[in-house]
């Protein structure tokens, strides 16, 4: 089994039998059963856990009338992502 990190040590212990249950209903044989979850796959879920507390933060803050410095920041992050892509 390859070295895991701590998180990803974390999420097999409470989901390694679910996910390779559902992966082999799939037709996909994990490598190690008893670790199917990848470093990559939970650093993804963790990023997406903090984005999401992050994005659930700003939305509860977000005023027309007053903006604070983190509604700032992130109309500003907007803005040159909206002008690069075009």
């Amino acid at each position: 089994m390859p070295e895991q990190l701590w998180f990803t040590a974390l999420l097999n212990r409470l989901f390694a039998g679910p996910i390779t249950g559902l992966l082999r209903l799939l037709h996909h044989e994990p490598h190690f059963p008893q670790a199917p979850i990848t470093n990559s796959t939970a650093m993804q879920f963790l990023v997406f856990l903090i984005l999401v507390t992050l994005f659930a933060l700003v939305r509860t803050r977000l005023s027309a009338d007053d903006p604070g410095a983190l509604q700032h920041m992130f109309e500003g992050i907007n803005g040159f992502i909206d002008q690069q892509s075009r």
